[in-house]
């Protein structure tokens, strides 16, 4: 995987820094996708207005994972992220989903 990765927490927090790099005293464009991974997932509020952002500039957002332990949240995930692909949205816990290797240990 690379570097556009994002993995959220209980709060989410988006550096649009690094989305592009000074060349030549002009910005440049690094990436149009990110994929993200929701360790905590809840609702899906953090990772709603993280998708929403990013869409607002052009930029494609991916769940690569959404997991947490409690049913009625994952249910809620699932009806307030429809784009997230099938299977993506688990309920089991953060360790259960470090250990099927489901994200990226960093």
């Amino acid at each position: 995987m690379g570097g556009n990765n994002l993995a959220l927490g209980a709060v989410a927090a988006l550096a649009l820094a690094g989305m592009t790099k000074r060349r030549g005293g002009r910005n440049v464009n690094l990436t149009r996708k990110f994929t993200i991974a929701d360790l905590s997932c809840g609702a899906g509020l953090a990772s709603r207005g993280v998708i929403d952002g990013l869409n607002a500039h052009g930029i494609e957002v991916e769940v690569l994972a959404a997991v947490d332990p409690w049913k009625p949240a994952v249910d809620s995930y699932r009806a307030n992220i429809p784009e997230a692909a099938p299977g993506a949205v688990m309920q089991i816990t953060t360790e259960e989903a470090l250990e099927r290797d489901l994200v990226p240990k960093v």
